[in-house]
């Protein structure tokens, strides 16, 4: 789903206009990006936990060990609930 997606979904699901729940959305990502980057997580409460992870170093294409910034990673451990729905199989595929 893209950012516009969201905006348009979150406006339909809580009866406002797309600049407004764009500018929540701003916002939300905002206060993560800030409480992620000062403690290494962030609780987004009903939803889950965002975690910075490091990956390790890797082999490069040139048998050189690597560790570039693109290995910091975002990890989300969602709530129990969430897990829930999501793991369950799905049966719509033949």
């Amino acid at each position: 789903m893209t950012k516009t997606g969201l905006q348009t979904a979150l406006a339909e699901a809580v009866q406002t206009d797309r600049k407004s729940a764009g500018a929540f959305l701003d916002a939300l990502s905002s206060i993560a990006y800030k409480a992620i980057k000062k403690n290494g997580e962030y609780v987004l409460p009903g939803f889950g936990k965002l975690v910075k992870q490091k990956g390790k170093a890797r082999t490069g294409s040139a048998g050189v060990e690597v560790s570039l910034l693109s290995e910091i990673r975002l990890a989300v451990f969602g709530s129990e609930r969430h897990l829930d729905s999501l793991s369950e199989p799905n049966t719509e595929r033949s």
